[in-house]
């Protein structure tokens, strides 16, 4: 199947089965950016995106249904090495799923500007993780909004992450 030259690509309030998702995004090899409000299955798109968008640089991702899994965040990281901004809507983003990206390899990580919105199950030891791997070494932006911060939260991600601005 021939590919679309589509690089940016935003849905807003569009119910989308996931077979579909699969079917766009396999269309999309040259897509940079995704913009995807009020996703019932983040899974589909993440995993569609890590095997059919390896040029992917932005990912946004808000008022989801279910939060991104945390152990698919490296297949993310894996299938689009360009990644260099991701935005959640993280509301089950939690401690495990900082620790996974904290495991990813520096050298399988790209990413730079990491948004992370209504996380309310992390604590000091998550972002102590994230801060401490290979994201503590990319990472030149972090924005924790809408969120419960833990005490010491900023001080942790200070302390560690040497290039953020």
């Amino acid at each position: 199947m021939a590919g679309w030259s589509l690089k940016t690509l935003i849905m807003s309030f569009v119910d989308v089965p996931p077979e579909m998702i699969y079917g766009v995004l396999r269309c999309c090899p040259e897509l940079t950016q995704l913009e995807w409000d009020t996703c019932d299955d983040p899974d589909a798109v993440v995993d569609a995106l890590s095997c059919h968008c390896p040029k992917l640089t932005r990912l946004k991702m808000q008022y989801l249904v279910e939060g991104v899994p945390g152990d698919l965040i490296p297949c993310l990281v894996a299938g689009c090495p360009m990644l260099r901004d991701l935005s959640l809507d993280a509301s089950l983003f939690n401690d495990c799923s900082l620790q996974a990206l904290a495991q990813l390899r520096l050298t399988d990580l790209n990413l730079h500007d990491l948004n992370l919105h209504n996380m309310y199950d992390c604590s000091d030891a998550g972002l102590l993780a994230l801060a401490s791997g290979a994201a503590g070494q990319t990472l030149q932006r972090v924005t924790l909004s809408g969120s419960f911060i833990p005490h010491g939260a900023v001080s942790t991600l200070r302390a560690k992450c040497n290039t953020l601005s």
